[in-house]
């Protein structure tokens, strides 16, 4: 045996193969919410958390959905002032209200844009903290809007849940494309959507979308062209269950809220499955509904634990495994591995030779 063990030990040296680090793994680092994941009105607390984007010094800002409202806080979770109040759909109530908004991005220059889904408008508010309505609004330009994003040339992009499609406007309101399913019906093929809920947009201006009743993540480049999809119905890993959040991070990485799956799926940008993070449930680095997910620039992901009323925010903790080398343990045991055996404090090819001219 130990000659066979001997015998496998030099055909792995000689081929240089060499230990693989660890996967990647994710812990939970902090919260912010009422105690016991209570629906809350006080400061820094909420009632269906749903969005949540970062601005350029690095502050959150937390979509709460049910209060009708947007929270700040810096990236600590302390809180440091909110806008909002719920308003009304017929006639629009005036801009700085809202109903059930369901989107929340910022641009370059630290504009933030609401997507105000109940009055089927889109809001944005300067950095004097001046709000306005955004671009075209209405039931017939926009139904339900369900996120919004921005690009590097901070152009918005819209998801128009009710009809099905992605809307885009450059930075002064004004429509630049759209795509999605003809007529605004549901669709399955390549770039048709059937009820979009979330949408996110890389650094290099790669444009994802959460198509939720598809149960799918689809890809496009930044003027809607159809790139690639991954992601059907299941609880497997790449399968979903009516995703409504799509983030991504510096490195081109994409997250996925899997709401129905109470769960955070991580993949690169092909779409290949990297990483599971969060499990269901109330305890801490566990979730219910999220609804959203956003990756700051340290790599940080916070989540909108939407079910438990919370901010929840993870951090990758690679765990490596011993670092590659030609080291061999001693053979204390009899079991034919090896050590130092020549004692020059290296443990190396030459430890295997002597230790098989001394067998």
């Amino acid at each position: 045996m130990r000659s066979f063990n001997l015998i496998c030990i030099l055909l792995l040296l000689s081929a240089g193969i060499q230990v693989a680090a660890a996967a990647e793994t994710y812990v939970y680092s902090a919260q912010w919410g009422a105690a016991g994941g209570a629906a809350g009105l006080g400061n820094g607390e909420f009632s269906a958390p749903a969005r949540i984007a970062f601005d350029t010094a690095g502050n959150v800002f937390v979509d709460d959905m049910n209060n009708h409202r947007i929270q700040k806080f810096d990236g600590t979770g302390t809180f440091i002032t909110l806008w909002g109040s719920e308003g009304v759909a017929d006639p629009p109530s005036a801009p700085g209200t809202f109903l059930f908004p369901l989107g929340v991005a910022v641009d370059s220059m630290d504009y933030l844009y609401v997507a105000d889904r109940g009055i089927h408008r889109v809001q944005v508010m300067d950095p004097l903290e001046m709000w306005a309505v955004f671009g075209p609004n209405g039931t017939t330009e926009l139904l339900q809007p369900s996120d919004v994003a921005v690009n590097s040339n901070d152009d918005v992009y819209v998801i128009d849940w009710g009809h099905n499609r992605v809307r885009v406007f450059d930075l002064y309101g004004n429509p630049i494309t759209e795509w999605g399913t003809a007529g605004g019906i549901t669709g399955t093929a390549n770039g048709e959507f059937s009820g979009p809920r979330g949408i996110a947009v890389d650094a290099v201006d790669n444009v994802y979308v959460a198509d939720t009743d598809n149960n799918r993540i689809q890809k496009f480049t930044s003027s809607g062209t159809y790139v690639a999809q991954w992601g059907t119905a299941g609880t497997g890993n790449t399968q979903f269950n009516g995703p409504w959040g799509v983030g991504t991070d510096t490195a081109g990485n994409v997250y996925v809220a899997d709401t129905g799956n109470n769960r955070i799926q991580k993949f690169d940008a092909n779409g290949t499955y990297l990483a599971t993070i969060a499990t269901s449930g109330t305890a801490n680095g566990q979730v219910s509904a999220p609804l959203d997910v956003s990756v700051n620039s340290t790599g940080a992901v916070f989540v909108a634990d939407t079910g438990n009323n919370r901010v929840e925010l993870f951090v990758q903790a690679t765990l490596l495994a011993v670092p590659p080398e030609t080291a061999l343990p001693t053979d204390t045991n009899g079991d034919g591995l090896y050590d130092d055996v020549n004692g020059n404090g290296r443990r190396d090819f030459a430890d295997v030779v002597l230790y098989f001219n001394q067998m």
